[in-house]
């Protein structure tokens, strides 16, 4: 499960690396990178119903226990906003939601506990050489 999910994370960059503001240069890349990101929407958002099903939504176990979980969900409900604003064709900015969607390649981290003791330590010796100075 694991692999496949490290896979839809590499497929998702792919789709963010191919989306490009040209979108006049190679329409049917554009379009095949749009269905991608979809897809791999689709199926982080089955994932977080299926964690927060099986895990449970409260709770130190559950799903939202955990920091990376709460990450994940923020991303997949940031996914759902937009395909849902563009399926309107609402007349607004999404920069806010092309930028949230960068966030995608932070679930790496979520799926590898090695990574994630690595950006916790990186991050509590970033406050205490702050505290340094």
């Amino acid at each position: 499960f694991e692999t496949i999910m490290f896979g839809c994370v590499f497929l998702s960059c792919v789709s963010m690396a191919v989306d490009t503001p040209l979108h006049n240069e190679h329409p049917t890349l554009i379009q095949g990178a749009y269905l991608l990101d979809l897809l791999t929407s689709a199926i982080f958002t089955l994932e977080a119903i299926l964690k927060s099903y099986f895990l449970g939504l409260r709770g130190p176990k559950g799903y939202l226990g955990s920091n990376w979980n709460r990450l994940d969900l923020v991303i997949v409900i940031s996914s759902l906003v937009f395909f849902t604003l563009d399926s309107f064709q609402a007349p607004i900015d999404f920069a806010l939601f092309r930028m949230l969607r960068a966030l995608r390649a932070l679930r790496v981290i979520s799926r590898s506990p090695a990574i994630q003791v690595v950006v916790n330590s990186l991050i509590e010796s970033f406050f205490s050489i702050a505290n340094v100075f």
